[in-house]
């Protein structure tokens, strides 16, 4: 299983407007806890669903939360090949530990495709998600590990 994934880009901008696109699309999700790092050449996005508390942090909590790494440059060391599209990618976002985490990837994905339909999601193992891979997933009944199943199986 996948621990890690990304989405690709063909070109990056260090683009904020963006980035604000993405908050606001986990902020459409019910996430309204969000820390943000800034490095010279990257973000990271610490997002969470609000907790109160006196609550414990437990698995559930857990899922309900995630990192997220925003690349602002493009780094040739950091581009990956696409069979699906004969292409190579930047990494744009990084999204660490994603075990538990299907839903929230699966319901960003579904809005963020929507604004970026060229992008190509990847697990960092074997499958390349596109936009018309992620909405075909979406129009079924959700599948818990849709992650680790071939996209081109649905």
């Amino acid at each position: 299983m996948a621990t890690a994934m990304r989405l690709l880009r063909s070109e990056i901008h260090p683009d904020h407007t963006r980035i604000e696109e993405i908050i606001n699309i986990f902020i459409s999700l019910g996430f309204t806890r969000f820390s943000i790092y800034d490095e010279t050449d990257v973000y990271m996005l610490t997002i969470a669903m609000p907790i109160t508390d006196d609550e414990l942090v437990n698995s559930e909590n857990l899922k309900k939360s995630t990192i997220i790494y925003i690349d602002l440059i493009e780094n040739n060391e950091e581009m990956f090949y696409c069979p699906k599209t004969c292409k190579k990618y930047y990494s744009y976002l990084f999204f660490e530990n994603v075990s538990s985490r299907e839903r929230i990837i699966f319901d960003f994905l579904h809005r963020y495709f929507e604004l970026y339909p060229d992008d190509i999601f990847w697990d960092c193992d074997k499958f390349f998600y596109t936009k018309k891979y992620i909405d075909k997933i979406y129009s079924k009944t959700y599948d818990p590990n849709w992650l680790y199943i071939s996209p081109d199986s649905f």
